[in-house]
């Protein structure tokens, strides 16, 4: 069978963020919505903008809630305070990675 070339503009992917609890870290995931990027961007994960490149390719998320465990949708301000966050930036990077590194999704 050939290749089949479709516009794909952005796809899920689950993402697991590390969180430090009692000197060990527990794993919390959730399923990020990417925007597909070309080969340029790719590469331009090795430069100093890679968290501008991420607060980009994040498009949305499923699967965050807060404490009382209600979902948290989708917004540009909760995008920045979550991009924020040490241990959440860096679940989004490596989840990222991942999706075009052709890493397998984990579940």
């Amino acid at each position: 069978m050939g290749f089949k070339y479709t516009k794909v503009t952005s796809y899920k992917w689950p993402v697991t963020v590390e969180l430090p609890d009692n000197g060990q870290y527990k794993k919390e995931t959730f399923t990020a919505i990417f925007k597909k990027v070309g080969r340029r961007s790719f590469e331009d994960l090795d430069d100093a903008a890679t968290e501008s490149l991420i607060f980009d390719v994040l498009l949305g998320w499923e699967d965050i809630t807060d404490e009382d465990g209600d979902p948290i949708p989708f917004s540009e301000d909760f995008k920045t305070e979550l991009l924020d966050d040490t241990y959440f930036l860096r679940g989004v990077m490596a989840g990222y990675l991942d999706s075009l590194q052709g890493a397998p999704a984990k579940n």
